[in-house]
């Protein structure tokens, strides 16, 4: 993987408030993975968008990705936070 400098422009917080302001007037998709976001899920994040899931069937998923990548671990593809992220959402919105 290449080193990639950060920068402060990308942190979480801007992002998130860029895709606030664009999706007030337009509709916004954004696939994402929970791996990569969790620390910034709150009662805001999961209010403010309307949360669609797709979840792939690991016996199907899992070995098209060792095949891309033999080093992976299971913690790298995400789905402990996948499922996280849906506990969250659910506890939020399913009455």
């Amino acid at each position: 993987m290449p080193d990639i400098t950060p920068q402060a422009e990308y942190n979480y917080q801007n992002v998130l408030q860029d895709l606030k302001v664009k999706s007030q007037n337009n509709r916004l998709f954004i696939k994402d993975f929970p791996l990569h976001f969790m620390q910034i899920v709150n009662n805001e994040f999961i209010d403010y968008f309307q949360h669609t899931f797709l979840i792939h069937n690991p016996d199907q998923m899992l070995p098209s990705y060792y095949y891309k990548m033999p080093d992976i671990d299971f913690e790298e593809c995400g789905y402990k936070q996948l499922f996280e992220l849906l506990n969250k959402v659910v506890e939020r919105t399913v009455h």
